[in-house]
């Protein structure tokens, strides 16, 4: 058995931000962030009254350091929107993170 889906996106278009804003979860205790950059190039979708009035402010990196130690590592980002819950992040997004 299958089935057919079908989506009407014609109300919905894409855009490319960068988001700046990074949030950290799982950090040890006693040890801190330092040295993540913004991600570049972060595809989104949304309905077009959305995204063409988006604020790149509201976007954020949601990144879980959990049973990271001290050093540099390249981590996945989760792509959110403060107020936005209808606009979604394209693709997959890693970013480096230094621990001390």
């Amino acid at each position: 058995d299958h089935f057919v889906v079908t989506v009407d996106m014609q109300a919905y278009t894409e855009t490319v931000i960068t988001v700046s804003k990074i949030k950290y979860s799982g950090l040890s205790s006693g040890l801190q962030t330092g040295g993540t950059d913004s991600i570049k190039s972060v595809k989104i979708c949304g309905p077009k009254n959305v995204i063409n009035k988006i604020n790149e402010s509201k976007a954020y990196a949601e990144i879980n350091l959990t049973d990271k130690k001290i050093g540099e590592h390249t981590v996945n980002a989760t792509i959110s929107f403060e107020d936005y819950n209808n606009v979604w992040a394209i693709g997959t997004y890693k970013t480096s993170v230094t621990i001390k």
